[in-house]
């Protein structure tokens, strides 16, 4: 099975996007349900799921949510087309954690990010998907939501369920995010839709 399939974007880049297909129409499902002031995405790669989001939210004439994205080892020359003709895209480079992952450097632009006011969407999809989703939960408002690729509740339903049937990569399971997911009050969101694209979705009550 494929870690990836190739998005045609709106605007005809063809990008590697390192998601089972169908992510699109979930995420198009989420913003008709929610809209989003700001949209922080961790792990870039080469923009695929930027892409994909940014496309989903123009289709339903969300063109001010802003994104954010970060990845220290991506470019992007696959962002440049949205970027130069204006759209609401910024790329980073900066690392947000530590080294160790253990700590989320607290003058980094994306703690601002999520606690400004307004609606946030966090998409954790870089090298430590339960390390971002402990990190960043607490800043969440009520009313945002936290996100979390590579996902499934536990190993039991992966192997039932999702390996080689939708996804063959496991990088998250509830167990992993259970403290930060009740101590900040969270509840999930559109559980089974994500769960089909091997996503973890919970928003802040």
């Amino acid at each position: 099975m494929k870690g990836w399939y190739s998005y045609k974007s709106k605007l005809g880049n063809t990008v590697c996007t390192m998601q089972t297909e169908g992510v699109y129409d979930v995420f198009l499902e989420l913003f008709k349900r929610k809209k989003f002031d700001r949209v922080l995405e961790i792990g870039t790669a080469q923009g695929g799921t930027t892409l994909t989001m940014r496309d989903a939210l123009n289709e339903l004439g969300q063109n001010d949510c802003q994104i954010l994205t970060y990845d220290p080892i991506s470019d992007t020359k696959n962002l440049d087309r949205y970027i130069n003709l204006g759209e609401k895209i910024i790329f980073s480079k900066e690392n947000i954690f530590t080294n160790s992952y253990r700590e989320l450097k607290q003058d980094s632009l994306a703690v601002n990010f999520i606690k400004s006011s307004g609606r946030v969407l966090v998409v954790c999809d870089g090298g430590c998907k339960q390390c971002e989703i402990n990190l960043l939960t607490p800043f969440l408002k009520s009313g945002d939501i936290i996100m979390g690729h590579d996902y499934a509740k536990t190993d039991e339903y992966f192997n039932y369920y999702i390996k080689d049937k939708i996804w063959n990569w496991l990088e998250l399971t509830f167990n992993q995010i259970s403290t930060a997911f009740f101590d900040n009050d969270l509840e999930f969101y559109m559980e089974e839709e994500f769960a089909s694209v091997a996503w973890f979705c919970a928003t802040k009550k």
